[in-house]
């Protein structure tokens, strides 16, 4: 139960450090950024579509690390975890307790 709860912990801070980042950006990013008219800054705006790519790679990675590392041979879930990684991070979940109930 406790490499469990360790994994749930890993990937929910994981995710939520994403959520949380986008709509605080969103909230402060017009207080430090005011835009006007022109897009000079459009780098700014777009920081938080760059934290969840680089997120969902971590996920993608992590995930397919953890698979070899308990022995899960479903080479679905990192894939699914790059595009979708609450969905990946469920099925990696579920299928570990599986196996975990079988052996």
């Amino acid at each position: 139960m406790e490499q469990i709860h360790k994994l749930i912990t890993k990937y929910g801070l994981i995710l939520a450090f994403s959520a949380m980042f986008g709509h605080l950006w969103f909230y402060t990013s017009g207080l430090l950024f005011p835009m006007n008219r022109y897009n000079y800054h459009a780098f700014w705006r777009d920081i938080p579509n760059y934290i969840v790519s680089l997120t969902q790679l971590l996920i993608c990675v992590l995930l397919f690390i953890d698979s070899r590392k308990y022995q899960i041979k479903f080479w679905l879930i990192p894939i699914i975890g790059l595009f979708y990684p609450l969905v990946g991070v469920s099925a990696f979940l579920i299928l570990y307790i599986y196996k975990r109930e079988i052996v």
